[in-house]
């Protein structure tokens, strides 16, 4: 009896591995770039396709593959010339077999691009010699952050963080350094003046007050003096007895501070003592009047 024997190879159908996306970071605005989608140990063949947003951008991609052990090993590799535009957009790889669920990997697109000036300005101020100097301002864009240096005749220009802020009343001569207490009389119209000294460019002073406390903002003044900047911003409060207590705070901020300066004072309010109800009308009249810059009769 004659035997026969046939030995069969059974292949059988699987996905390959989760897809793995390579090459999204750090790619440069304008410049070609590669970027790879791997899928590995599978069966059939897989096929890939590429999307950068909602567009099918498969025809700039090569497909290679290996059979490995019965099962296929396989990548694509997608060409592109990036713009800044692209930067944050989704790429997506989409790997299909037949007869087997699809699957598919994405990413986010990283675009570097050198730097570019969007802006720049010059601000006339004056100092205190009566001359006019100039505040320039160049803005720039880019990715990653750029810095920006500053050459007079060919020397370059550091900044320099203010070196102190203090905080002084035109009623005194006195400075006030931070958690200082001011001594203010209910009624009185009191002008507060923040100042910061030595700094190139200038410090950008704020007052951050209590909604409840009457105030009159000025602009900041910046004058230029031995090469750096004085910085002055003002604020004119009328106090009450409701005031007693109350923090009064300027803020200074700086390119080359880590952390913004502060100094902040706080208010003791003394009552305005007059006997005479007379007086007290005409005191209360007059500083009305002096307040609001009018011309009033008593």
């Amino acid at each position: 009896m004659n035997e026969r024997h046939t030995e069969m190879m059974v292949m059988v159908k699987g996905p390959s591995d989760p897809p793995i996306i390579d090459g999204t970071q750090n790619l440069q605005d304008g410049v070609l770039s590669n970027v790879t989608c791997t899928s590995n140990n599978g069966y059939p063949e897989p096929t890939f396709q590429w999307y950068i947003g909602a567009k099918n951008v498969t025809t700039n991609s090569t497909t290679q593959s290996s059979l490995n052990t019965y099962r296929f090993d396989a990548g694509s590799v997608l060409k592109l010339s990036p713009t800044k535009d692209d930067h944050g957009k989704h790429i997506v790889c989409q790997v299909s077999q037949a007869n087997v669920k699809s699957q598919s990997v994405n990413d986010v697109l990283f675009v570097l691009y050198p730097p570019v000036i969007v802006y720049y300005s010059i601000r006339r101020v004056f100092n205190m010699q009566n001359s006019v100097d100039a505040i320039l301002t160049c803005r720039s864009d880019s990715r990653p952050k750029a810095s920006i240096t500053w050459f007079l005749n060919g020397t370059e220009l550091n900044n320099i963080p203010p070196s102190e802020l203090f905080v002084s009343v035109t009623q005194s001569d006195r400075q006030y350094l931070d958690n200082a207490n001011i001594n203010v009389t209910a009624g009185d119209p009191y002008s507060i003046t923040c100042e910061a000294d030595r700094a190139r460019p200038p410090a950008v002073l704020d007052w951050l007050l209590s909604e409840d406390v009457a105030v009159v903002h000025q602009d900041q003044s910046d004058v230029i003096q031995d090469g750096s900047y004085i910085s002055q911003k003002a604020v004119t409060i009328m106090p009450s007895m409701n005031d007693q207590g109350k923090i009064l705070n300027c803020t200074a901020s700086h390119p080359e501070l880590g952390n913004n300066l502060h100094c902040s004072i706080h208010l003791n309010v003394n009552h305005l003592l007059l006997k005479d109800p007379l007086q007290l009308r005409r005191v209360k009249v007059s500083k009305f009047c002096a307040w609001n810059n009018s011309t009033c009769s008593s």
